[in-house]
């Protein structure tokens, strides 16, 4: 850490109010601020390990991230962005609605530029961050309330600047926090359940239960969970497809459904690892021959019933794990429109995938993203 502090990477290093001889209050606070260039982002990435860190309470001192207020400019810019006043409407309309040269009208304007977007995986441990980027990112802007939250900068920045490393986008690395060791593969659905509450999406935000019916009280509540995280679903022996692992799901022992107004977007996660009696992780990888075809999600009807009604969904995108473990191996994402199904790698753009090899690529699904049957667009 010490090899890089110097000019370029600290830009300020002072004490946040005046010092006296003899100070009062119980601690003294000092300001750091860190400059953008390389070298200060490998230094901000060796500061965030010390963030909140207890390995400094012996020395009776703390480090935590400050979060400035935003100046004017920066206030107006994010109105814009966030559709918070009717200028900035009126520019998220006319920027999300410019045809793109190379696709239908129908595809999102700023989908068809997701589709050129390369993130570089230089030391093949970034494929995880990649292909879970591109799958949020292609799937909220297909819902009807398309806010991305924390992704909005990052998506600009993408926009600007197509090849990325996303480790060097300062606006990705403060969204993932307290990530342990982000350089290291990972399973990206552990990955998900840190990353997906610090997005604040308007799309994902719901909540699913569990009940039983019993005598006389009618139902009870025996669990409840949010859908900002993904829904795991097991995958039963001599699954038919996905909507059989659904309605697994929903007719187990208790019944298991979405509760009041279903979400625009639902994350699912098929739980295709599992820990034979010998103590030896195995990989199912049962095919998935519907994932093109309307899905149908349990709702509940009402906060003191078990019955449900069954809402039309489209799968919009897909985690593809390639390995025999969750931490090994190779992830690359789907991306659907109506028609055509694209398929990322690192370092390049995305490729249209053909029927054929969707089918091949079915068992490797183990993320899914689904929208409302009516907000998936078609493609030329």
């Amino acid at each position: 850490m010490i090899e890089l502090v110097d000019g370029d990477t600290v830009k300020r290093f002072a004490s946040a109010k005046t010092l006296v001889a003899e100070p009062q209050s119980e601690g003294v606070e000092f300001i750091l601020e860190v400059g953008l260039r390389e070298k200060g982002h490998q230094l901000w990435d060796l500061i965030l390990r010390f963030n909140q860190c207890c390995v400094l309470h012996p020395l009776g001192a703390r480090i935590r991230r400050d979060r400035p207020g935003l100046s004017g400019l920066a206030e107006t810019i994010r109105n814009i962005f966030d559709g918070a006043s009717s200028d900035g409407v009126r520019l998220r309309a006319a920027v999300v609605s410019q045809p793109a040269s190379t696709s239908s009208p129908a595809l999102p304007f700023r989908c068809s530029r997701l589709l050129q977007v390369s993130l570089h995986n230089v030391d093949a441990t970034a494929c995880y961050m990649n292909a879970s980027l591109l799958a949020l990112l292609w799937s909220t802007l297909h819902t009807s309330v398309p806010q991305l939250g924390g992704l909005e900068p990052v998506l600009s920045f993408l926009e600007a600047r197509p090849e990325l490393l996303l480790l060097r986008c300062m606006a990705w690395t403060m969204l993932l926090g307290s990530w342990s060791q982000p350089r290291r593969q990972h399973d990206m659905h552990e990955f998900l359940v840190h990353l997906m509450p610090r997005l604040r999406l308007p799309a994902i935000q719901g909540y699913w239960q569990q009940r039983r019916l019993e005598e006389d009280v009618g139902a009870v509540v025996c669990d409840t969970s949010t859908t900002v995280i993904p829904i795991t679903l097991d995958l039963p022996e001599g699954a038919r497809g996905l909507q059989h692992c659904i309605q697994a799901w929903h007719s187990s022992h208790y019944r298991s459904a979405i509760t009041g107004d279903p979400p625009e977007l639902i994350c699912l996660h098929l739980s295709r690892f599992r820990q034979t009696d010998g103590g030896v992780i195995v990989k199912d990888v049962q095919a998935l021959p519907d994932i093109r075809e309307v899905i149908r999600i349990p709702v509940f009807r009402s906060p003191a019933d078990i019955r449900v009604r069954w809402c039309p969904y489209q799968v919009c995108a897909a985690s593809l794990h390639f390995g025999p473990t969750v931490e090994r191996g190779h992830y690359r994402a789907l991306l659907r429109s109506k028609e055509k199904i694209w398929i990322t790698e690192d370092n390049r753009g995305a490729q249209l995938l053909s029927c054929t090899e969707l089918t091949s690529l079915t068992p490797h699904i183990y993320l899914i993203w689904c929208v409302p049957d009516s907000g998936l667009p078609t493609a030329a």
